[in-house]
């Protein structure tokens, strides 16, 4: 019965000390992280605008190449996201994409892309996860 105790008190302590460091962090450095992600989501509607969904994942490709950080892999991520619904569709973009619930040929097709444009690690496959979901998405409406 000590040891549960105990355990529990680690694990209270870790979750209080966690909490406030994510408060630290957000108190500040919170609205620029704002700031940063609504220029990302308008940068991304002005490319979109004269651009079609093969366009936003070869630029998100190129901005994936400068990227080491988790701040910039988010913005990535927020800027591939809105790119996509906002640019022009294109018919054949998701035929070799699979489903978001198909996990593990999913999850082969981003490592593979990842391989394929030289950034073989977890951030370029979180970032490309919204290839997945976007046509996902495209396949419910069809």
């Amino acid at each position: 019965m000590k040891v549960v105790a105990i355990i529990i008190g680690i694990l209270l302590l870790i979750t209080i000390c966690l909490i406030g460091i994510g408060y630290y962090f957000w108190s500040n450095y919170g609205e620029q992280f704002i700031a940063d992600t609504q220029q990302v989501i308008n940068e991304a509607n002005t490319f979109a605008t004269n651009s079609n969904s093969s366009d936003c994942l070869n630029k998100v490709d190129e901005m994936m190449s400068n990227c080491k950080e988790i701040k910039c892999t988010l913005h990535n991520r927020f800027f591939l996201s809105e790119c996509l619904v906002v640019a022009k569709y294109e018919a054949t973009f998701c035929h070799d994409i699979p489903s978001e619930t198909d996990f593990i040929n999913a999850a082969k097709w981003k490592k593979q892309y990842c391989s394929k444009i030289l950034k073989d690690d977890a951030y370029c496959e979180g970032v490309i996860e919204e290839v997945v979901i976007f046509c996902d998405s495209k396949r419910d409406l069809l």
